[in-house]
């Protein structure tokens, strides 16, 4: 599967983005106060459910979910801890897991009862992925109502420069 340090760049880099994005959501009051704030904060809900569900995926235990869009949604308060936190999990687990545990294969169960088999690499590859789609989303809403998001916390060029020792 893909190189452990590439891995890496990619989990880190997911959670300085998303990071980012939160940091916008807590400090610009007009970001909280849009129509579209209950669409942004069922999105930021859903990508936080989907890294739990994986997170467990990937530790071979169970998880309280019961869908990924949870009925419950915590405020914006409450999720942009809980959601760092989640990133940082999965920047410390990729750092401190072996490649041979990276590539090993998981059953794995959907909450809508569909199953898989994926290795816990990809698992942690979609989870990027599937928060840079749904970051993308919030990223629209907040163009549409003209509030900028920092250049400088926007993209893979500009995350690499940051973590250059100068």
């Amino acid at each position: 599967m893909p190189q452990t340090g590439a891995v890496h760049t990619l989990t880190a880099y997911n959670a300085w983005e998303n990071d980012g994005l939160y940091s916008v959501l807590e400090t610009v009051p007009e970001a909280r106060a849009l129509e579209e704030t209950p669409i942004i904060l069922a999105v930021l809900n859903h990508a936080y459910a989907v890294s739990r569900i994986f997170q467990a995926h990937i530790l071979g235990k169970s998880h309280p979910y019961t869908s990924a869009n949870p009925e419950d949604q915590l405020s914006l308060e409450e999720i942009a801890p809980a959601a760092r936190s989640a990133d940082r999990w999965y920047v410390d687990y990729v750092r401190s897991a072996k490649e041979s545990d990276l590539d090993k294969p998981v059953d794995i169960h959907f909450t809508n009862g569909d199953h898989a088999r994926m290795s816990r690499c990809e698992m942690v590859l979609h989870v990027v992925n599937h928060s840079s789609y749904h970051r993308g989303n919030i990223g629209i809403i907040l163009m549409k109502n003209r509030i900028p998001v920092p250049a400088k916390i926007a993209g893979l060029p500009n995350f690499l420069a940051s973590q250059s020792v100068v």
